[in-house]
């Protein structure tokens, strides 16, 4: 591998105006991110994140997919304004009207989950990551399902018990993971050939991962090919409390999930560390 890792961002969404105003968009969000992570690593590797407005129909061209040097890996942002059977107007955070969840059929989803599934068969070299949406529409695009977690909410800093396989992914050997959450769609099973990362109370499946099973020059046997987090290791305090004002003014969230979420918003959360330190392990950066 090159010094610089090329990665795509699949985009699904437009941040809230007050996120927006101060992060910047979901491609500055996630980057400044990975560059956080990297950091902590002390890693002297670099990256490139190139962003695709997925809900607008962009999508790597095919030499990046299929073409001599293409993507090394692929992340698939979260869409909280899509995933809650509501969609924030792009210019403010207050008003609200009808969209989709992740397990509707608006065109744009199911292009992007039959571009997730041709991904996944026909170019096996690229590491595909998914945040939260993200990680839903891997599961669909597998053939599993998205539903409405009749549970409820899990939003703010969330703890995550680790499976075996959880603790060796992300390096936690006491087998707890905190994250950021802020979903109510859910992936209620695991799908056949993914390893379940770890689970809360409220949903089992909190993260995924996909191994090769196969050595060819591209890859080695057992090394990680696609890692999905429900959660949100890009966010951050301010956007926790943005987005839970936004949705308590809109009625999406009941008062006592609004008051837990602030609760937990300013909670220490593994999203820079573990979780990054895992992602970059994905993509082939250790050091």
């Amino acid at each position: 591998m090159t010094d610089t890792l090329k990665l795509a961002l699949l985009v699904c969404d437009t941040p809230i105006l007050p996120v927006r105003e101060k992060y910047g968009t979901y491609n500055e969000i996630f980057h400044q991110w990975l560059a956080n992570s990297l950091q902590a690593m002390a890693s002297s590797r670099s990256f490139t994140l190139d962003p695709y407005d997925v809900v607008q129909g962009q999508y790597p061209p095919d030499d990046k997919i299929h073409g001599d040097d293409p993507y090394h890996g692929i992340i698939i942002t979260g869409s909280g304004q899509y995933s809650l059977g509501l969609r924030v107007y792009r210019t403010t955070h207050t008003h609200f009207h009808p969209a989709a969840n992740a397990y509707e059929t608006l065109p744009w989803i199911e292009v992007l989950v039959t571009f997730v599934a041709n991904l996944l068969s026909n170019a096996p070299s690229i590491k595909l990551i998914g945040i939260c949406f993200g990680h839903q529409i891997i599961a669909r695009a597998v053939g599993e399902q998205v539903v409405r977690n009749e549970l409820g909410w899990e939003a703010g800093t969330t703890e995550i018990q680790l499976t075996d396989e959880g603790k060796r992914v992300f390096g936690l050997d006491a087998g707890v993971m905190d994250i950021i959450e802020m979903h109510r769609d859910h992936v209620p099973t695991v799908p056949a050939e993914f390893t379940l990362l770890g689970s809360t109370d409220v949903s089992l499946n909190q993260g995924m991962v996909k191994r090769y099973t196969t050595s060819t020059e591209k890859w080695s046997d057992g090394a990680i090919h696609v890692l999905t987090v429900q959660g949100h290791p890009e966010f951050c305090p301010d956007i926790v409390n943005w987005v839970v004002d936004a949705r308590e003014k809109s009625g999406v969230m009941d008062a006592e999930t609004v008051r837990k979420a602030r609760e937990r918003a300013n909670k220490r959360d593994d999203g820079v560390g573990p979780i990054g330190k895992a992602v970059f392990a994905a993509l082939g950066i250790t050091n």
